[in-house]
């Protein structure tokens, strides 16, 4: 992974394997609400799905 610094924002950029999508799952979650993802279907998915688990618990 890259964090890439421009006048548009911060970005991380890079592949992941997918043994590890949960921990960047849980990663990217940590980050906050400015976080966007642009690409992985994948992983879109999966963080959704994290953050409706974590509505529920409300």
């Amino acid at each position: 992974m890259e964090v890439i610094h421009n006048r548009q924002g911060i970005y991380l950029n890079g592949s992941y394997n997918k043994e590890e999508l949960h921990y960047l799952v849980d990663y990217l979650i940590s980050l906050g609400s400015e976080v966007k993802i642009i690409k992985s279907r994948e992983l879109k998915e999966k963080y959704l799905e994290k953050l409706q688990r974590i509505i529920q618990q409300y």
